[in-house]
């Protein structure tokens, strides 16, 4: 089980078992984390820097 010592004060009101199942990630900048459409696979939760919306418009 993770610990919970190091986590952001945002996360420790989460369910413990939630938290169990955490991971911990590094994308690059201009990685896609999803695509509109995609089925949702993963909550992101962004401790450092920031997520940009993209709008495609035909």
């Amino acid at each position: 089980m993770r610990s919970l010592d190091g986590l952001p004060p945002e996360l420790l009101g989460f369910d413990p078992v939630l938290i169990a199942a955490t991971k911990e990630l590094q994308y690059p900048p201009g990685r896609v984390l999803f695509r509109t459409g995609d089925r949702p696979r993963w909550l992101f939760f962004i401790l450092q820097g920031q997520a940009l919306l993209q709008r495609v418009t035909v």
